[in-house]
C-alpha cells in the first residue's frame, strides 16, 4: 500500500493490526497502531470522544484522531490516513445491546465508514472479530486506491453496511480557497456557508476559558440573541492552525457554542465574510485593530479600513481588561477622530475577568497547584 496510516481499534479489528505489522517492512505503511481497550484507556487516550461506545460517530472521531497522528508524525511522503474500529463483539456474559462493529477510513477528502451488524448466537468471537478485520483491511485497501478486495464470507451470520461522508474534504476546500467558511454545529456537524449569528466572537480559543464563556453569556443576555464563535486558520502575529490545532479546539469547545471556521486573519476580512454583523471583542484586540503598523504604518489605510468595515454594516462591542493596576475599557482607546461609534464598551461594572489563557492552558496540564 502506497499511503501511511495510523489505527486505533477498540473491542475489535484486532486481527487486522496483527495481520498488517506481520508484514516486512510494515513501519513503511503504518504510522501508529493504538488498541485503548478498556473504557478507561480509551478516555484518556481520547478525552472528550463523542458518541456511545459503538457508534458511528465514535469511529469518525477515532479516525480523525488517526488521521491527525498520522499527519503530525509522518515523513509526508504519501497519501495520509486515518483507520478505526470500534465494535461490541460476542462475549462471556449476556449482552444487552447488539453486536456490531463500525468502521471508518478516512483522508483529507472523505471518510468510508462500514457498519457490521451480527445476528446473535451465530458466530464465535474469533469468527466476529476475523470478518471486522477483513473489513477494515478492505477499507484501508479501498482508501489507498487498490482495486483488490479480500473475500468476506459472513453468510447469514450478519450484514455489511457501507456508507460516505465527505466532511474532511470540507476543511481542504477552505484552507484552498474553494470555500469561505464552515458552520461548525454544537452537535458536530459541518456546514458549508451556513447562516451566522448576528453577534461573532473571533478568537483563538486556545482554550475556550471562563472568561470568554462568562463574556458570552452576558452577551447573549444584553442582545436576546445568540453568539457564535469564530476560529481563523491564520493570524496576522501567529503560525496558521494546522488541521490538528483545529480538531483539539473545536473539541475542546463542542457542545457549548457553535463556531464559524474561517480564513479571514483580519477584522476587514472578516466583516466582507460576514457583512452587518458585530464582533465581540477584548481590548487587546481592539487595540490591534487600529494600530498603524497593521496596515503599513499608515493611518490613512487605518480609516479606508474602517470606512469599509462600517459601510458593511459591521460595529464591535469592546470588553474591558485589567493592565498594570488600571481597568482599560473603550473609553481609553485611542480611536481616529470620526470612528469611535463603531465601539461600543461594555461596562467594567457588568463584565471584569482577569483570567488569561496562557494560565488557563498551564493549569490544564497540571503545572499549577
Amino acid at each position: 500500500m502506497d499511503f501511511h496510516a495510523g489505527i486505533v481499534a477498540t473491542g475489535g479489528g484486532m486481527q487486522a493490526v496483527s495481520w498488517l505489522l506481520s508484514v516486512p517492512g510494515a513501519s513503511q505503511t503504518i504510522v501508529e497502531a493504538n488498541i485503548p481497550y478498556a473504557e478507561g484507556a480509551l478516555s484518556a487516550f481520547a478525552p472528550g470522544i463523542r458518541g456511545s461506545a459503538v457508534s458511528v460517530e465514535r469511529a469518525c472521531d477515532l479516525a480523525d484522531r488517526a488521521f491527525d497522528m498520522s499527519m503530525s508524525r509522518s515523513s509526508g511522503r504519501g497519501p495520509i490516513v486515518g483507520a478505526s474500529c470500534t465494535a461490541a463483539l460476542t462475549t462471556n456474559r449476556e449482552r444487552s445491546g447488539e453486536e456490531e462493529a463500525y468502521i471508518c477510513v478516512r483522508d483529507s477528502h472523505q471518510r468510508l465508514i462500514f457498519h457490521i451488524g451480527f445476528d446473535k448466537g451465530t458466530a464465535n468471537r474469533l469468527q466476529q472479530d476475523t470478518w471486522v478485520s477483513l473489513v477494515l483491511l478492505n477499507a484501508l485497501m479501498e482508501s489507498a486506491g487498490l482495486e483488490e478486495r479480500l473475500p468476506i464470507s459472513i453468510g447469514c451470520a450478519g450484514r455489511i453496511e457501507r456508507m460516505r461522508d465527505d466532511r474532511p474534504n470540507s476543511f481542504t476546500q477552505l484552507v484552498d480557497g474553494g470555500i469561505r467558511w464552515i458552520l461548525c454545529h454544537q452537535d458536530g456537524e459541518w456546514q458549508v456557508h451556513g447562516e451566522a449569528s448576528l453577534i461573532l466572537f473571533p478568537g483563538s480559543f486556545h482554550p475556550m476559558h471562563r472568561g470568554h464563556e462568562r463574556l458570552t453569556r452576558l452577551v447573549d443576555e444584553r442582545t436576546g440573541g445568540r453568539v457564535d464563535l469564530e476560529l481563523s486558520i491564520h493570524n496576522t502575529d501567529k503560525p496558521s492552525l494546522h488541521r490538528l490545532d483545529v480538531t483539539r479546539r473545536l473539541d475542546s469547545i463542542q457542545g457549548r457554542r457553535r463556531v464559524l471556521l474561517t480564513q479571514a486573519s483580519t477584522f476587514l476580512a472578516k466583516s466582507r465574510l460576514f457583512p452587518g454583523r458585530t464582533f465581540l471583542l477584548g481590548f487587546d484586540t481592539v487595540v490591534r485593530l487600529i494600530d498603524p503598523k497593521y496596515y503599513g504604518g499608515s493611518n490613512k489605510e487605518v480609516c479606508s479600513a474602517l470606512d469599509e468595515i462600517r459601510s458593511l454594516g459591521c460595529r464591535f462591542i469592546v470588553a474591558g481588561r485589567e493592565k498594570n493596576g488600571r481597568f482599560l475599557t473603550v473609553s481609553e482607546l485611542k480611536a481616529p477622530n470620526g470612528y469611535t461609534d463603531l465601539f461600543e464598551g461594555i461596562p467594567e461594572s457588568d463584565f471584569r475577568d482577569e483570567s488569561r489563557a496562557t494560565d488557563l492552558r498551564v493549569e490544564s496540564e497540571g503545572l499549577l497547584p
